[in-house]
């Protein structure tokens, strides 16, 4: 059931963050995922010292069998955060004929924006 498994990802989602903040904050967290990336580490590794930096071997039980993915996800988020590209209200307002059949047409006309973006810059 839908409603049970949204309810049981917002669970997850309090745990993780209620750990989280338990260890350290969100500035420190970016802070050593950046630099992981510039001493050149690889996804895994890097992950693996945010998993640490986080005390993943104490996650809450409801995130325990998920670490590795929730870890995942925290580099992705600050993938974002650091370094990808920042779209401009004025580009946002650029549209695009999108096909209604493709079940992906978010992702087109964001896919749309950001080489606008990267074109301008």
């Amino acid at each position: 059931n839908a409603q049970a498994q949204t309810k049981l990802t917002a669970e997850k989602t309090e745990d993780l963050i209620k750990h989280i903040v338990r260890f350290t904050t969100l500035n420190r967290l970016k802070i050593k995922y950046q630099d992981g990336r510039e001493q050149g580490l690889t996804k895994g590794h890097n992950q693996r010292k945010v998993l640490e930096h986080i005390k993943g071997d104490q996650m809450p039980d409801t995130c325990r069998p998920i670490n590795n993915l929730l870890a995942s996800n925290i580099l992705d988020f600050f993938e974002q955060l650091c370094y990808g590209v920042e779209v401009s209200q004025e580009v946002m307002r650029i549209n695009m004929e999108i096909d209604e059949t493709n079940s992906l047409k978010e992702l087109q006309e964001y896919i749309f924006h950001i080489l606008i973006q990267e074109a301008l810059e």
